[in-house]
């Protein structure tokens, strides 16, 4: 990424504050009593050992061993979040229907479901912290937002 491909705006808002991008990606979540175990071996990453609420980066391999698509893999309660470019998702779908047995793990697309935003610059938690105050009404439990209405139309784009 060279300088003058990024508008003066976003450099602005990521050395001020913080800049907030929506990123191209699809969430697919694996549940059931063998989730951790059944994804263990599909992925390129352990996603055992950094326990409940572990988060890490790794991608999705073929029988063979070769790699589908990269992805983020977070753990929580039991199930397993899996975070991937959008263009990968029919990918990560096939690879799922064919490896994961249905009486220990089940896939659903969770798209829809949820937002994943990337956010940057010094002031990136403290505008997370923001935007979950103003938008997250429905919150269950520490640690999971719940969109409880629909969805913000506009996020702020910097913090001052």
């Amino acid at each position: 990424l060279r300088k003058e491909d990024v508008p003066d705006r976003e450099a602005g808002a990521v050395l001020d504050g913080a800049l907030v991008g929506e990123p191209s990606v699809a969430t697919v979540e694996l549940t059931g009593p063998g989730a951790v175990a059944c994804v263990q071996g599909l992925l390129t990453n352990d996603v055992e050992k950094p326990g409940e609420g572990g988060f890490v980066y790794g991608a999705v391999l073929t029988p063979k061993g070769m790699i589908v698509c990269d992805l983020w893999a977070a753990r929580e309660r039991g199930a397993v979040r899996l975070t991937v470019p959008r263009h990968g998702l029919g990918s990560l779908t096939a690879v799922l229907q064919r490896s994961l047995p249905p009486r220990l793990a089940r896939a659903t697309d969770r798209t829809g479901d949820i937002v994943t935003l990337h956010l940057a610059g010094p002031r990136a938690l403290e505008l997370a912290a923001l935007v979950v105050d103003r938008h997250a009404h429905g919150l269950e439990d520490a640690g999971e937002v719940r969109r409880t209405g629909p969805r913000p139309q506009h996020l702020p784009h910097r913090v001052h």
